[in-house]
């Protein structure tokens, strides 16, 4: 470049970005050169779909098969244990409240 000359320099030339499954293939196989293209250009949308569905997906298969009574029996000794105060009231509101957190959660 000479002085005077305003032309730019030429850059390095930019890698295509490659799509969202390549990358989730790449982090397994090729995770170095990966990682260097997420730094460079980080995408989160496809990822955070693909965490979401999964969530959903195994609370959908976890949940059917919890024995929800058997843990809340569970819940209900240990609180007995730790407070032996607690009349059987105060352990079936607790149920009570835990089931309900239960199915909103699941939802």
């Amino acid at each position: 470049m000479t002085v005077g000359d305003t032309s730019p320099e030429p850059s390095a030339p930019v890698a295509p970005k490659s799509n969202p499954f390549a990358r989730i293939a790449g982090a397994l196989f090729a995770p170095a050169k990966t990682f260097e293209e997420i730094a460079r250009r980080p995408d989160v949308t496809l990822p955070l779909i693909i965490l979401v569905i999964l969530g959903y997906v195994s609370m959908a298969v976890i949940a059917p098969r919890v024995d929800w009574d058997a843990m809340t029996n569970a819940q209900a000794e240990q609180m007995k244990k730790k407070s032996p105060n607690a009349t059987d009231a105060d352990i079936q509101k607790m149920a009570r409240i835990g089931k309900a957190i239960g199915t909103v959660g699941l939802w």
